[in-house]
């Protein structure tokens, strides 16, 4: 789906994918389902990302904000109990400044947040999991996520970095 406007709350099934420049009322993608975000994303409402469900996030040096999950409501990744938690798929369209910050998630300043996201991984359905200041790899481009980021110190941000000192020492 893309292009979708609706106050109601939308399901991403599995097999399913919801593309960018939508306006939905609620997010709620299960397992195996596939949250694209090449453009804006704008939920009115809660966002919850299951286990096993994956979030695109396709950023390019001109559209640092534009290609974001915006939401109004509470996030949570992954069932907000379990260790487990939704795949984070960052595909840089071309190479991003040292020291961008690309908001992913911005959540509403009064709203929560739950849960982290992990790296994709062939073998399981829980890759990596991506805690505070976790550095990952996308595209040849070393990347630093956060859940504190933006003025309210609630959004996913994740900043172009050069990477580990001393890898593999």
């Amino acid at each position: 789906l893309k292009g979708l406007r609706t106050i109601s709350t939308v399901t991403v099934k599995e097999f399913g994918t919801l593309t960018g420049d939508s306006i939905l009322g609620g997010l709620i993608a299960n397992a195996g389902g596939t949250v694209n975000s090449t453009q804006l994303l704008s939920v009115f409402g809660n966002t919850q990302l299951f286990t096993g469900s994956v979030l695109q996030f396709q950023p390019n040096a001109t559209s640092t904000t534009a290609r974001q999950l915006l939401t109004t409501g509470n996030v949570i990744l992954g069932d907000g109990i379990s260790t487990t938690f939704p795949t984070l798929d960052v595909q840089p369209e071309g190479p991003i400044p040292l020291g961008t910050k690309l908001t992913v998630i911005d959540v509403a300043a009064n709203k929560t947040l739950v849960g982290k996201f992990a790296l994709p991984n062939a073998t399981n359905t829980n890759g990596v999991v991506l805690n505070e200041g976790s550095t990952l790899t996308a595209g040849g481009q070393n990347f630093t996520i956060t859940y504190a980021g933006g003025a309210d110190a609630k959004d996913i941000v994740i900043t172009r970095n050069s990477g580990p000192a001393f890898v593999n020492r």
